[in-house]
C-alpha cells in the first residue's frame, strides 16, 4: 500500500472515531435533558390544584414552560 493511501485511510479511519465521539457526547446530552424533563413532569404533577392559590401556580409553571418551549430553539445556535 502507498504512503498516501495508507494516510487517507488512517485519516479516514480517525473522522470515524471523531464522528463516533461526537455522538456520544450528544447521546448522554440528550440522556440528561430527557431526565429533566422527567423530573419537570414529576414536579408538575405534584402541584395540588385543589387549593386557593394552588391553580395560579399550576398556571404559572405552564406560562414558564411554553417560555422555554418558544426560546428553545435559540439553545440549538452555534455560536
Amino acid at each position: 500500500m502507498a504512503g498516501a493511501e495508507r494516510a487517507a485511510l488512517q485519516r479516514r479511519l480517525e473522522l470515524v472515531h471523531e464522528g463516533e465521539q461526537r455522538l456520544r457526547e450528544l447521546s448522554g446530552r440528550n440522556e440528561a435533558v430527557l431526565t429533566a424533563l422527567d423530573d419537570v413532569a414529576v414536579a408538575v404533577s405534584a402541584i395540588e390544584t385543589d387549593r386557593p392559590h394552588a391553580s395560579l401556580a399550576a398556571d404559572q409553571a405552564l406560562q414558564d414552560l411554553r417560555r422555554f418551549v418558544d426560546k428553545a430553539s435559540a439553545y440549538s445556535r452555534k455560536e
